[in-house]
């Protein structure tokens, strides 16, 4: 079992996973925030390096004890660049089952030091009409059970 959290273990996994997916294809994959200098082309998937967490952390009292640690990992997908609302719509479906097919094949990512177990909790997806076309906007959240040891 892991000595420390795994949050950063977990975003690398993430990313390395993601883009290296073949249903993703040449989608662009990062970590962090998708801000407008990162982003390359129309299509992104960002893994979000920001993460809180819930402890489970029995009181020491012969020395340091396992824990629980549990969070969550946000996937932001965006999409730009179709003609129409329904083909944005149907492309941000298209990168939400990809996603859930990697992840959901996976639920102990690659068999992470320290992982108990991960599932995706919620999504979301909106498309919206702005000045220079249609912009689809998803999100997929990952919740990960983790066992420290120290």
């Amino acid at each position: 079992m892991a000595d420390a959290p795994i949050w950063e273990d977990v975003v690398d996994h993430l990313v390395d996973a993601l883009a290296g997916s073949e249903q993703l294809g040449a989608v662009q994959v990062i970590e962090g925030l998708p801000g407008d200098l990162k982003v390359v082309g129309d299509e992104l998937v960002a893994v979000d390096d920001e993460i809180t967490s819930e402890t489970s952390m029995p009181v020491a009292t012969a020395g340091a004890k396992p824990y629980d640690d549990i969070f969550e990992v946000l996937i932001r997908i965006r999409v730009r660049g179709r003609s129409t609302r329904a083909d944005t719509r149907a492309r941000l479906g298209e990168l939400h089952a990809a996603i859930h097919e990697l992840l959901a094949g996976d639920p102990t990512l690659g068999d992470l030091d320290g992982v108990l177990s991960a599932a995706i909790v919620r999504r979301r997806r909106m498309v919206t009409s702005t000045t220079d076309g249609f912009l689809g906007y998803g999100e997929v959240y990952l919740s990960v059970h983790s066992r420290i040891t120290p």
